[in-house]
């Protein structure tokens, strides 16, 4: 009998769990898309940064850099295939300035990432990076996947929680302090819901995660009130 009330005490927090972060997640769309005016940085309205491939290079101008073991200084004339964004579909014949400081070196079939400056003359593009998309949900996907091979159900937990603490951070906290709200206020708020959130997503509704929670949201508060008061 205790068992089953057990059982059903576990259901339930799990349900009133799911149900505050869908209601949270709802938030933060009304907050990002009604709310809050998009944000961009001083000087950069034109720039956009997409990606892109590389479809040919004409002709390179390289040698080895004296100065590095391995790096290269020179030019390189490409074709450049705009992947996302208004231009996608679109190519530009460019100059790719290899440098000590840009030693961004590519060849055909190369995923890049590249600044499109939006003038009146026209758009002016320029490789920027390397597209590392695939390497970053790679790494993402393995270090999932040795969480839960070694924590189990555990380690499930914890990667979901890992999850809702990017989301938070990303689409709660530094849209507000860019906007101008307190940066002390909202990383407080922020650490509450993410640990409320984690600790009992991980234990449940226990003791142990109560006494855990009032401790980390008393001492992030704390930590805020210390600096406020010496800052």
């Amino acid at each position: 009998m205790m068992k089953k009330i057990t059982m059903d005490k576990k259901r339930i927090s799990t349900i009133v769990l799911l149900v505050c972060a869908c209601c949270f997640f709802v938030f933060l769309y009304w907050l990002n898309t009604e709310k809050l005016e998009s944000y961009s940085l001083i000087h950069a309205d034109n720039l956009q940064y997409e990606k892109a491939t590389i479809t040919k290079v004409h002709d390179q101008y390289l040698e080895a850099d004296e100065q590095t073991s391995s790096g290269y200084r020179g030019t390189q004339d490409v074709k450049v295939k705009v992947t996302s964004g208004k231009l996608e579909g679109k190519e530009f014949s460019i100059t790719n300035y290899v440098t000590k400081t840009h030693n961004i070196l590519v060849e055909e079939g190369s995923k890049v990432i590249v600044a499109v400056d939006e003038t009146q003359a026209g758009n002016s593009v320029s490789i920027y990076n390397y597209q590392r998309t695939n390497g970053i949900y790679l790494m993402i996907g393995l270090f999932v996947v040795l969480m839960i091979a070694v924590g189990g159900m555990k380690g499930l937990k914890a990667a979901v929680g890992l999850a809702f603490t990017f989301i938070t951070v990303l689409f709660f906290t530094l849209p507000l302090v860019f906007h101008g709200y307190s940066p002390i206020l909202i990383a407080i708020i922020s650490a509450v819901i993410i640990s409320a959130f984690t600790l009992l997503i991980i234990d449940g509704p226990t003791k142990k995660t109560l006494v855990a929670f009032v401790g980390t949201a008393c001492g992030v508060m704390v930590a805020g009130l210390i600096f406020n008061i010496f800052s």
